[in-house]
């Protein structure tokens, strides 16, 4: 059952990240947000989220310049939501993915 949940969660953050309807929604779920940064920062598997914001996490830190205006506004919230939130893992996280410099 416990699969089944994070199954359906995971199916709902992609429509929500694809579509923005409510990701502040889903951002309040710890477990969720916790998986997807562990997965980010190579600590633990990624699933099909984990590796969807590892492949759009260079172009999301650069500015979103190739994201749809409804990609660049989850984008935004996502970046807001982690400098708030998880200001060290967020530090790592544009170590890692930043390739600006």
């Amino acid at each position: 059952m416990k699969s089944f949940a994070n199954t359906t969660i995971t199916i709902l953050l992609v429509v929500v990240i694809v579509s923005t309807q409510d990701v502040n929604l889903l951002l309040q779920n710890k477990d969720l947000v916790d998986q997807e940064i562990g997965c980010l920062l190579q600590r633990n598997p990624c699933d099909f989220i984990g590796n969807y914001l590892k492949r759009s996490m260079s172009e999301i830190l650069n500015g979103c310049r190739r994201c749809t205006a409804q990609q660049a506004t989850v984008a935004r919230i996502l970046v807001d939501f982690m400098q708030t939130n998880y200001p060290s893992e967020y530090s790592m996280i544009i170590q890692m993915y930043d390739k600006r410099g």
